[in-house]
């Protein structure tokens, strides 16, 4: 399982369906380290550790993510799954929505069809706002049309996942 509750209160322990040991709230706050699933550091005492191998996650990155995903709609054909590392045999993978690569960190993966994506690229918000812009803006996890689109502030190609106007203009922005 990956949580347990009791009551209103968060369980002092968990085993986490990434990690072999359980966790707990460790004493220290875990400063100047980073967490397992995000790869961001750790500022606050709101984590869980492992005291066997110094492995940390923060409480959100470890209560909030499900192990699996299914029907998402930057991979809808199959189920993801959430994997501690990447399944390739190399270490390495690169992520199908931001197009970046990753050997660290908490990643999605489709068995099926070799789908890899960062834990935090399917958990971007869906929505956004642009300062100056009257419409909300979307996310698209792949362009319509691959390079079709122009990001609005560099005037570079977009190549992967983006935000676009909801309204049908063409305004559109790296993530």
């Amino acid at each position: 399982s990956t949580s347990v509750r009791k009551g209103s209160e968060m369980a002092t322990t968990l085993q986490h369906v990434c990690h072999v040991h359980p966790m707990g709230m460790p004493d220290s706050d875990g400063k100047g380290r980073s967490c397992g699933a995000c790869g961001r550091p750790i500022l606050s005492e709101n984590l869980y550790g492992c005291r066997s191998c110094a492995f940390f996650l923060h409480r959100f990155c470890a209560l909030q993510y499900p192990s699996s995903l299914e029907g998402h709609p930057a991979h809808q054909q199959h189920p993801l799954h959430l994997l501690s590392a990447p399944a390739h045999p190399s270490g390495a993978f690169r992520c199908d929505i931001c197009g970046d690569s990753g050997s660290s960190g908490f990643i999605y993966h489709c068995q099926s069809c070799n789908f890899d994506a960062h834990f935090l690229c399917l958990h971007m918000p869906r929505t956004a706002r642009s300062r100056g812009r009257q419409h909300p803006l979307r996310l698209l996890f792949r362009p319509p049309t691959q390079g079709s689109i122009c990001c609005d502030a560099c005037r570079l190609q977009i190549h992967h996942c983006c935000y676009k106007c909801s309204k049908n203009c063409d305004f559109a922005l790296h993530r």
